[in-house]
């Protein structure tokens, strides 16, 4: 997969580590992820010791409240790019050529 760019919408497509280890906000999160969830990039982080633990730092598309879900870090192979960007509502525009 190529570098995600900070405000990047992904989507989960699988998850490689418990629950508990995608909980990025300490016990805030409302839920965890899951597999199909829609999220936007807020974050590389590459660890230089252990390249196979690069992760990037994903937050949630925002709840009715206007809340996120959810914030964690995820492995590159857990997330598939989407090639939108979110609207005010967090829903995902689809980006237009031309």
């Amino acid at each position: 997969m190529t570098e995600l760019k900070p405000q990047t919408m992904v989507r989960i497509r699988q998850l490689i580590h418990p629950l508990e280890c995608y909980d990025g906000r300490q016990g805030m999160n409302k839920r965890p992820p899951q597999v199909g969830d829609i999220g936007r990039v807020l974050q590389f982080l590459h660890i230089a010791a252990r390249p196979d633990a690069d992760a990037y730092v994903v937050e949630s598309i925002s709840s009715e409240d206007g809340a996120p879900i959810w914030c964690g870090a995820f492995s590159p192979e857990e997330l598939e790019p989407l090639g939108g960007v979110p609207n005010p509502k967090g829903c995902i525009a689809a980006e237009r050529a031309g």
